[in-house]
């Protein structure tokens, strides 16, 4: 039986012919020849997607220029060096047939690297003209932003480097003095120095221990760039000169030593804290009617401008608004400066948002006796301005008047409906807990309760 079956399986080809010869046949699969790109002089380079650079800082990057003969190899190599420059986050290309005919007409298509941040420079031994020149020379896409990867900052630390002559290595990283901006700052490899110890002249209306100590809590121990620290002083030295009148209060040369007794820097402030101003007229707009709007901020005109009074009027005002249903206010001040006068009125902004309405009054904790009474003495009506103080005002009010014998802890949430503007309020009775047992309990003693 299995000569049999080795008969026949080396027999197929025979009994089925047909088949076997077509299978035969069958060609090899042919291989894919890419058609050859001969010689031509580029007669015009054209660059599409460019936004932070131009075409001609694109076209320099790729090495190629009009005039030069180029095919596929040198196409291809020109798309590479723009990917490898770390300025885009792809490029190609495409070619045809050029104004005369005789060459190409290329064009590059790029996509340009979307975070691209402004730089300086800390600790570098040479000025900011010289080290700009030298990042201008070293690559075609210099600009006032470079973007922020890791081929681009090398790039730039290396031509630094070549200025400074120095066996240091130069490092770029990204980084934020201010809050909101992004920069990249080049400076020398290592632990940055930071501040040790600031000190003022030319103070005479703030003493020089406060401003010190309020300085201290925010630049002592931080990193040193000059930026950073301006923005420290506008954040937390200016509001104390806002406070007294002196809104021209002026910060002038910075002076930087090295602190003797301790590692880190000593920073010496020039001031010029200016002349005192007056608070003139008060107004605000996005709420009306002004005059009450004004009356229920309740800031002091004509005596010496203090922003921190006008911040707790703009507070008051928030507050009134608040509880005529307006729960998302927002406020802000501008100031309108008269130096000549030497007074200062200020404009409060109002942004009131969508008012809300009181729907529905929801009590947990009652019995069927004691929860209709609580509803009687709500005074908010459904479909009126809700007042977000009113829920914790009602519940202290019900304690101070002994409304109930054994009131234990009691508490309010809202729930906010947003499409509609409504909001029910949720009040929750407990009980007291019971009180200690005596060492001599009173046989058929208990303690009455609402529950």
């Amino acid at each position: 039986m299995c000569r049999a079956l080795l008969i026949f399986m080396l027999g197929m080809p025979l009994l089925f012919p047909q088949q076997a010869k077509k299978k035969a046949a069958a060609p090899a699969p042919a291989k894919q020849v890419e058609p050859q790109v001969q010689a031509f002089a580029i007669e015009t380079i054209a660059v599409e997607g460019v936004r932070n650079f131009t075409a001609a800082q694109v076209i320099a990057a790729s090495g190629l220029k009009t005039g030069d003969i180029g095919d596929k190899a040198k196409f291809d190599a020109a798309r590479d060096k723009l990917v490898a420059s770390g300025a885009f986050a792809s490029a190609g290309y495409r070619y045809a047939p050029g104004p005369s005919g005789k060459g190409f007409a290329l064009t590059f298509e790029i996509v340009e690297v979307e975070q691209v941040y402004p730089f300086r420079f800390d600790d570098l031994n040479a000025s900011d003209d010289k080290l700009r020149e030298a990042m201008r020379k070293s690559d075609p896409l210099f600009g006032a932003k470079i973007p922020g990867t890791y081929q681009v900052i090398e790039r730039y630390a290396k031509a630094i480097e070549g200025v400074l002559g120095a066996k240091e290595k130069i490092v770029g990283k990204l980084t934020s003095e201010v809050p909101g901006e992004m920069l990249i700052v080049f400076r020398p490899e290592g632990a940055p120095v930071t501040i040790a110890e600031v000190d003022f002249k030319g103070n005479k209306v703030i003493t020089t221990s406060l401003l010190r100590n309020t300085i201290a809590g925010v630049a002592i121990g931080v990193p040193y760039s000059e930026p950073r620290f301006r923005q420290l002083l506008e954040t937390s030295i200016r509001p104390l000169y806002d406070a007294r009148g002196r809104i021209r209060v002026a910060f002038g040369k910075v002076t930087v030593t090295k602190a003797k007794d301790v590692k880190g820097l000593v920073l010496s402030v020039e001031l010029t804290e200016g002349e005192s101003y007056s608070l003139g007229k008060v107004h605000v707009t996005g709420a009306e009617p002004e005059d009450e709007m004004v009356q229920a901020a309740d800031i002091k005109t004509g005596d010496i401008v203090n922003f921190e009074d006008i911040g707790k009027g703009v507070d008051r005002l928030k507050r009134f608004l608040q509880k005529t249903g307006y729960m998302k206010v927002a406020a802000s001040t501008e100031r309108q400066v008269n130096d000549e006068k030497k007074t200062v009125d200020v404009t409060v902004k109002v942004e009131r948002g969508p008012q809300y309405v009181f729907r529905k009054l929801i009590i947990e904790g009652l019995d069927i006796n004691s929860e209709p009474e609580i509803r009687k003495m709500w005074a908010v009506k459904m479909g009126k301005p809700f007042n977000g103080d009113y829920p914790n005002f009602f519940l202290t009010r019900l304690r101070e008047d002994g409304i109930f014998d054994n009131l234990g802890k009691t508490s309010s949430r809202i729930e906010v409906n947003e499409q509609y503007h409504e909001v029910d309020v949720i009040l929750t009775f407990k009980g007291a807990p019971p009180a200690p047992e005596k060492k001599k309990p009173r046989v058929g003693e208990f303690s009455p309760t609402f529950f």
